[in-house]
Order: structure tokens, then sequence, then C-alpha cells
């Protein structure tokens, strides 16, 4: 990053040393002369072009390897047969649609249903027409009923559904707050996926 940094620098110098010479040619320059310092700075200001397009090239290459061994990391997790969580009937609450749409593509990988509700009132709905639900993404700040009630009242009827609290927020005390209303755990946004799927896999055991 640092010598892609001082290619840029060095883009500019030689940018500027053109500019200069265009500007402060005089009737008495020669010709040839004035040409061969222009065409000696072009041709520097292309070897540098051609490193810095090199350079893109690789960190994009180094990226795409890392989100390719990301994912691989991923599903060797969860497919694995010591860490396997698969066939999860589940429930996100939220009202955001880009979290929803992020979260869920993300459980689907272990679940063979997955039920959407965006606000509290629907969560409780949804888990009373639900009875065989096996998880509960459930977002803490939601309008009309937030997830601490939902929470509560879920309990009321449902004692045994896991319920994973999150939040994009991440007060000092949400944690706490979130298993005193009935949650069996907390995550924060963004979603650590490895972090979530060691959460569920440890409350399924339980």
């Amino acid at each position: 990053m640092k010598k892609q940094q001082n290619n840029l620098t060095e883009v500019e110098i030689l940018r500027q040393k053109a500019k200069e010479l265009l500007k402060n040619k005089s009737p008495k320059t020669t010709s040839i002369n004035f040409e061969a310092k222009i065409l000696k700075l072009f041709h520097e200001l292309e070897v540098y072009q051609i490193e810095l397009e090199m350079q893109n090239k690789e960190l994009l290459q180094v990226k795409e390897q890392a989100e390719i061994e990301a994912q691989k990391y991923t599903e060797l997790y969860v497919c694995s047969e010591d860490n396997q969580i698969k066939n999860l009937k589940i429930l996100v609450v939220e009202d955001d649609e880009t979290s929803h749409f992020l979260l869920t593509r993300t459980l689907q990988k272990i679940s063979y249903e997955v039920l959407h509700a965006i606000t509290g009132v629907e969560a409780v709905k949804a888990c009373r027409n639900n009875p065989d639900l096996d998880l509960v993404m459930m977002d803490i700040r939601m309008p009309d009923m937030d997830g601490y009630e939902a929470t509560r009242q879920i309990r009321q009827f449902n004692k045994d559904v896991i319920i994973i609290a999150q939040t994009a927020f991440g007060f000092s005390g949400d944690r706490e707050k979130a298993i005193e209303a009935g949650c069996n755990d907390y995550i924060s946004k963004p979603i650590n996926k490895t972090l979530l799927f060691e959460l569920i896999k440890k409350h399924l055991k339980n």
C-alpha cells in the first residue's frame, strides 16, 4: 500500500513536470530537445501507470482470494460432522430490509424455512402460529413493540425456542437486558457468520 501511494505521488510529479515544460517552453528551445524531454516524461509516466495497474490487480486478487477462503471456512464449519447444524425452522425479526436480506441469506445454509416478521407484534404472532420454530433472530429496536417486550411475551407460551437478540448499536448493558427479557444470547451487527453459527450450535446442544 505504501509503494502504491509513492507511485501515485511520482505520477503527479511527472505530470507537473510535463505541465511546466509546456508552460515554460521558449522560442529559443530547440524542438528536438523539447520533444526528447516530453517523450522521456511520458515514458516514465507510462511505466508508473503500468506499475499501479499491476498493484491494483494484485490487491484485487488478494481480496478475492480472502473472500473465497472465508466462504470455504464458513461452509466447512457448517457442513462438518462435528459442527453440523441444519434443517432449522427460523424466524427473522427485522425491520431493516437490507439487514433482513443479508441475515436470511446466511441462515439459508442451515435452514429449511426462514420466516420474517417486521415488528415485535408480528414476531409474537408468528411464534404463536409456528410452535415448531427452532430459532428466532430478534431485532431489539423496532417500532410499536421492541425486541425485549416481544421476547417477554413469547416466553409466556414458548419456553424452548432459541431466541438470539441482535442490534446494530451495541449499547452497554444490551446483552444483560436481552438475557433478562428471556433471550438465550446476544450478537451485534454487522453479524459475524462464524460467531453466529457457534452461538446457534451451542444453544441447540443445550
